[in-house]
Order: C-alpha cells, then structure tokens, then sequence
C-alpha cells in the first residue's frame, strides 16, 4: 500500500507539500477495516480522528427502544473519531463499514502537530464539519414532519445525490444501504420502506435489485432543486 499516494487523495491533506506529506507518512497510520466491521464503538472510545480515505462508513446510534437508528453515511474524504483537543461530533455514535475501507488514523498529539504547522488545516476542518453539520440538519428538517414516501423520496436522492452512480437516466447506490438501513433513517419500518419502494417502482420514480436502489436522475433534481454532479460516474 503507497500510504503517500493515499494519504495525498484525502481532501484535507491536499493543501501539504510534499515535504509534509512525507513527515506525515511516518506519523499517520494506515488501516484497513472490512465490510461489516465496527470501526468505532462509543462504549470503547479510542482517541483517534479517522480520515476515510476509500470505501463508506454508516455513522449510527441506538435510539430510546434499543433500536439502531442511521444518522449518516460518509464517503472518501471525510473524517470522523475524537481525541481530547478535537471533537467531529461523532463520540457518542458508532461507526462501521459499509464496504472494505481504508483509513488513516491521526492521534491527538499528531493531529495538534498538523494544525501548528498548517493553520490552514485547522480552517478547512471547520469547513468540512460546519458543511456536514448543515446537511444533516437540511436532512433532519426535510423528513421531520413528511409523510413516509415523502421522507423515503428524499433520502434516497440526497444520497444518490452524495455517493450516486448513473446508470442511464437513473443515478444507483450500489451497495450502499438496504431496506432496513432506509427504515433507521427515516424512522419507519422495514415492511412499510418495502411497500412504499415497490409503490414508487411501479410509478417508474425507482428501482431495486438486492442492495441497489436507483432513482430517476430528474427526480432528483426536483427533490434536492439542483443538479445531480457532473462527477457523478458513468457506466
């Protein structure tokens, strides 16, 4: 594994040179973490910021009944953990990987280290959680008083929106999340997501196959009122 290579694609570290991609490559610590694996328990804190580098972490925490409940999903680039001097407002939330992830972890001392020397860092980490902070509020505000498939709708695109694969007219989430993850999110059941899917399929607004659920890019559009990104990838 080059870990200079991959520490260079996470968004954070692309504002080092060189010289400090190199003093931090003997710092950092490079992991692996395979599907379904627990990352990050709040009953066994670790003190370590995670920075995602490859693969999809679903962020989660266990509601009043006992029941998991999905606060979020990230992808590459983002960052989650806690240590005594830097919080991402993650402590109390468990993280676990959606799919094999590769992660760079920073301890405290390394993570204060970075800021002392780039204080532009320091900066573009408040960016990056303000921005995260403000999406999940959006999120929260859009499916707190909606009707089921209203809130279902505008989940799935926001994440298609997020991590999205077109597939002609469709943008997919491959692999991403299930019926079950989709019923934690919105605050619903599993046998009434399935039903609402199956009334959405029917209506031509989506389509499923086992862990893959896709939905027409226009309405996507029309859900989040913007454009579903250029970047987006083509198949």
């Amino acid at each position: 594994m080059d870990a200079r290579w991959y520490l260079s694609q996470v968004n954070l570290f692309r504002l080092l040179s060189e010289d400090d991609l190199e003093a931090l490559e003997r710092l950092i610590q490079m992991k692996t973490a395979p599907r379904r694996s627990v990352i990050m328990d709040p009953a066994r804190p670790t003190k370590v910021v995670y920075f995602l580098k490859k693969g999809h972490v679903r962020l989660s925490k266990l509601g009043a009944d006992g029941r998991p409940l999905v606060v979020t999903f990230l992808g590459p680039g983002n960052l989650f953990g806690e240590t005594e001097a830097f919080s991402t407002g993650t402590a109390d939330l468990y993280a676990e990987a959606v799919d094999d992830v590769v992660l760079c972890a920073l301890t405290r001392l390394q993570l204060e280290e970075m800021m002392r020397r780039n204080p532009e860092l320091a900066i573009k980490l408040i960016e990056t959680l303000s921005a995260r902070l403000r999406d999940t509020e959006e999120m929260l505000k859009q499916i707190a008083h909606r009707r089921v498939e209203e809130r279902l709708v505008h989940v799935i695109a926001r994440l298609a929106h997020q991590f999205g694969v077109r597939r002609g007219d469709y943008v997919c989430l491959e692999s991403l999340l299930g019926h079950e993850d989709l019923a934690e999110i919105i605050g619903s059941m599993r046998e009434t997501v399935s039903a609402v899917l199956s009334g959405l399929g029917r209506d031509g607004v989506v389509t499923t196959a086992r862990r893959r659920i896709c939905m027409k890019e226009e309405r996507i559009r029309d859900e989040l009122a913007l454009d579903v990104p250029e970047n987006a990838r083509r198949l």
